[in-house]
């Protein structure tokens, strides 16, 4: 029982080492790059609805 914990327990360090610590990682990674993106984007979004709105496209 004993053998079986410890094997549960380095699995688990294991699997937290090679997939779920680089996945965290580069999804920070990739957010840090891409946020600034994302708000530029929205702002831009919510500009042009305004202008269309004004317009009276909408």
């Amino acid at each position: 029982m004993n053998r079986v914990v410890t094997f549960i327990e380095k699995a688990g360090k294991a699997f937290d080492r090679t997939i779920y610590k680089p996945i965290i990682r580069g999804f920070t990674y990739f957010y840090e790059k891409t946020k600034y993106y994302v708000l530029l984007f929205g702002i831009s979004c919510l500009i042009i609805g305004l202008i269309l709105k004004f317009m009276g496209i909408t």
